[in-house]
């Protein structure tokens, strides 16, 4: 798995020969231009300093990049682990997890119906390794050592999870109804009965604002979809999620859209991986009109004008 801080470490040690620099970092994904070029600033950096000063921040960095983001975790992820685990270790392990985490385990992860947590208290080692032993587990990506542009979908997996979830359900819609206005009008008008009752108000406002596309994307994956996700909801939320996807791998977002699928309900995160590792034919569709109108258009369902913005 590829990892920013052996990146930076690339970079930082061949700047210690500058008489024969490597010509390129030879573990980089295609397309990752731009982190390849942040690695390199900061390399650059850490080295025009003291020796000893600049191995010590590295030290800290590499702490850093290998820290796992326990709020970013959606706790559904957890289950599996802690049902591995002795009652006694799952007591040291919920002792680990933050409270906001541990408080949304889905029901029975946390132990035994009706046992109360025993044994001794946890080792001083014990809170490191399992940090360590869940980010092993998961293949959580390491976080960058350098600062990483906050462009959509890349961010996402900052943001809250009500945030997220209320946007695949705008976005979602969107491209639901950009799909079956495709249909012939009978089969359409079916889909469109099918909707969630949650979404009737927004395919109301997709339709009378006219905020579908003609992006031909969005009858590919309706149809990519069918056979795995026939109810209308579980396609929707799909739906949004591949358009996230897309957009993301054609940005060299890889890893954040791995660090998305963790802040994600499992259903929907381990989908997304299993797309990310399968690379359907859809993920290599440009994005119409372009990245930045989408960037656009994605940014303004996350964070909608205030009433003083409007005309």
């Amino acid at each position: 798995m590829y990892s920013p801080f052996a990146h930076l470490s690339f970079w930082y040690a061949a700047a210690s020969s500058p008489a024969d620099p490597p010509p390129v970092y030879p573990f980089a994904a295609p397309g990752s231009e731009a982190g390849d070029a942040a690695a390199r600033r900061l390399a650059a950096q850490l080295g025009a300093g003291d020796g000893a000063a600049g191995r010590e921040l590295l030290e800290v960095l590499h702490g850093r990049s290998a820290l796992l983001p326990w709020s970013a975790l959606h706790p559904s992820w957890l289950a599996d682990i802690l049902a591995d685990a002795s009652p006694s270790w799952r007591s040291w392990a919920l002792a680990v997890v933050p409270a906001a985490v541990r408080e949304k385990l889905p029901p029975g992860a946390s132990g035994i119906p009706g046992a109360e947590p025993h044994g001794p208290a946890a080792p001083s080692w014990w809170s490191g390794w399992f940090t360590a032993h869940v980010k092993r587990r998961l293949g959580y990506p390491d976080l960058p050592p350098w600062p990483a542009p906050a462009e959509l979908p890349g961010s996402l997996w900052e943001r809250e999870e009500p945030e997220i979830s209320r946007m695949l359900a705008v976005w979602g819609t969107r491209g639901f109804i950009s799909a079956v206005r495709t249909l012939p009008r009978t089969e359409a008008q079916e889909w469109l009965w099918a909707l969630p009752p949650a979404c009737h108000e927004l395919a109301d406002e997709t339709v009378k604002q006219r905020f579908w596309s003609e992006d031909p994307f969005w009858p590919e994956v309706f149809q990519a979809l069918a056979t795995e996700f026939p109810e209308a909801e579980a396609r929707l939320f799909r739906m949004a999620l591949a358009d996230l996807m897309r957009a993301g791998v054609q940005q060299s977002q890889e890893s954040e859209l791995r660090r998305l699928a963790f802040r994600l309900p499992r259903r929907w995160g381990g989908w997304m991986l299993v797309e990310l590792a399968a690379r359907p034919a859809w993920l290599e569709r440009p994005v119409l009109p372009s990245l930045e109108a989408w960037r656009d258009e994605v940014g303004a369902v996350l964070d909608p004008p205030g009433p003083e913005a409007a005309p």
